[in-house]
């Protein structure tokens, strides 16, 4: 479980810099942390924002997620093309702004693959600076930290 308020900081806030229409939450970041509702640290994600939640330890009872997830998928629905992109409220499909791996629940033997499947799903991309390694070609970034933790936001397209 993440218990860290930096890495719940620096989520939150890059949310808010960049707001996203749509965001991919690879590991289900709200899980990690016990959150069973869009506000973190006493910060709401607003509900006009469309997240879909990749489960990656295939968590029976995932019902109380509805209030975060617009949308729930396995680890192996994010490689489906169906699962390429959304469809919006207009039913238009579209790349996701914003995919986030954060969440402590994605193991290693896991990320890799599902890291070079979102590459072209997403806009932008929030993971650790140690995650950089999976990506497949080199992208443009910016170093996001505070304190001990270090990040980036990649542009992937």
């Amino acid at each position: 479980m993440v218990r860290d308020k930096n890495i719940m900081y620096i989520f939150c806030e890059v949310i808010n810099q960049l707001e996203p229409e749509s965001i991919l939450d690879i590991g289900m970041f709200f899980k990690s942390i016990g959150g069973v509702s869009r506000q973190i640290l006493g910060i709401e994600i607003s509900d006009s924002i469309y997240i879909t939640g990749v489960d990656t330890d295939k968590t029976n009872g995932l019902n109380v997620y509805s209030r975060v997830y617009n949308k729930i998928i396995s680890k192996n629905g994010i490689c489906e093309d169906k699962q390429r992109c959304y469809q919006d409220i207009n039913q238009q499909v579209k790349k996701y702004d914003l995919a986030i791996l954060l969440s402590d629940l994605v193991g290693n033997g896991d990320k890799e693959q599902l890291i070079k499947n979102i590459e072209d799903k997403a806009r932008y991309m929030l993971m650790y600076n140690e995650d950089i390694k999976y990506l497949a070609y080199n992208h443009n970034s910016v170093d996001i930290g505070l304190d001990d933790v270090k990040c980036k936001l990649v542009l992937l397209d």
